[in-house]
């Protein structure tokens, strides 16, 4: 088989346009593996395609049902599929791994401030300073204070 290009599609609901779709992404990797006649190890991916999932009907559960009352399902309207894509965000933009990673030299910052360029540098790497700028800028002010509570 000879071609000069290929560009397969997954398809994704509407209301997930912004965050990534492990689902998605399975269904392509799964195509291309039988178009190439490969098998390919998908079990990581297919978990996160499991949780993605699962996340997403909690989300449209809490959003269609606010006070845990148990009615037909009403169609999702514009402000409940961007209330989603916030909500989803959380858990697409930033492996759990990179999240604890953070976490922990937040807790490091604090007794050692010579963390901090180590902190920033990560959040850097993923893209998400300005997700944690409050954050890491008080880690300063903090700083500054337990300074200025010093004795002389």
């Amino acid at each position: 088989m000879k071609f000069d290009g290929l560009c397969l599609l997954g398809e994704i609901p509407l209301f997930s346009i912004q965050i990534e779709n492990p689902k998605a992404s399975l269904a392509v990797l799964n195509k291309l593996g039988k178009m190439l006649k490969i098998e390919v190890e998908a079990s990581g991916l297919s978990e996160q395609a499991r949780v993605m999932d699962q996340e997403i009907e909690k989300l449209i559960n809490f959003i269609q049902s606010p006070h845990g009352e148990t009615q037909a399902p009403a169609p999702i309207g514009e402000d409940e599929i961007e209330k989603i894509k916030k909500s989803l965000t959380l858990y697409t933009k930033l492996p759990q791994s990179a999240r604890e990673k953070i976490e922990k030299l937040f807790q490091e910052v604090k007794t050692n401030i010579s963390k901090a360029a180590e902190l920033k540098k990560e959040l850097d790497h993923w893209n998400i300073y300005k997700d944690y700028e409050d954050r890491f800028l008080d880690l300063f002010k903090k700083s500054g204070n337990q300074e200025e509570k010093k004795p002389n």
